[in-house]
């Protein structure tokens, strides 16, 4: 199906919480920075490189504020960072939890549009 990762802990709404560095298996490197409260799909049907940079406390598995390098599968679904906190709590989104669950949906592509 492919690969999610979701790291321990929360930051505030929007903040930037890490950069991360996929080498995909065409050997194309993309560098991006992600804001807490999103999940990001990168379509990889293949392994890649994947390589985190967190900070504001999130724990991506070696401790907090670690970085981690890691080979991923991709398959169906690519590879999902889930920024939205663990553990989830959608109370945390309760102002505009319609609006968060809509702009998931689309960022996953669950539902046509």
């Amino acid at each position: 199906m492919g690969t999610a990762i979701a790291p321990k802990n929360i930051a505030k709404e929007a903040e930037t919480v890490c950069e991360i560095n996929i080498k995909f298996s065409n050997n194309k490197e993309e560098k991006y920075s992600l804001q807490f409260g999103n999940i990001y799909l990168f379509p990889e049907k293949n392994e890649a490189e994947i390589t985190i940079v967190p900070y504001k406390g999130l724990d991506f598995g070696e401790g907090k504020n670690s970085k981690v390098r890691k080979k991923v599968k991709g398959g169906v679904c690519g590879i999902i960072i889930d920024l939205r906190g663990r553990p989830l709590n959608l109370n945390f989104y309760s102002q505009n939890r319609q609006e968060k669950l809509a702009a998931w949906f689309k960022s996953l592509s669950l539902y046509p549009s």
